[in-house]
């Protein structure tokens, strides 16, 4: 007498090259996913890295004006020893960020200074997109 499988073999040959086809292409996505992100996770890193970088040195500047005018020192000789721009009895600091952000301070040249400003301010150049049609309104 003759064994007969319910299923023939061929059946079963499909079905593991099929379930070895999803297994591969989830494979692949999985890895294009993850290298995407690394590169998203490094790109993020280096500008967070060079904005502190530039908030540091800012900082570090703005700190010593400040040294040098609560110690008695001259609103000129601060502005030039800290590199900081003079205008109307304020001490303006810009630190560059990378080629198109830079870090702008400005404090007051009192003998006990303060803060006014600290921002960053994107001086790059920008151009609208006008390739898009806009409802006009007619």
């Amino acid at each position: 007498m003759k064994n007969r499988s319910p299923i023939p073999p061929g059946v079963i040959t499909l079905c593991v090259v099929f379930i070895s086809l999803c297994m591969s292409l989830l494979a692949m996505l999985t890895f294009s996913g993850a290298k995407s992100e690394l590169e998203l996770a490094r790109a993020s890193f280096d500008n967070r890295k060079a904005v502190l970088e530039a908030d540091y040195a800012c900082r570090s500047r703005m700190e010593r004006a400040a040294e040098m005018l609560r110690g008695g020192d001259g609103i000129s000789s601060a502005a030039l020893e800290t590199d900081a721009l003079l205008e109307d009895n304020i001490l303006v600091f810009e630190q560059a960020v990378d080629d198109r952000r830079v870090i702008r301070a400005e404090m007051t040249a009192e003998a006990d200074p303060r803060l006014l400003s600290y921002v960053i301010l994107y001086t790059g150049d920008w151009s609208p997109d006008m390739s898009i049609e806009v409802w006009d309104g007619q």
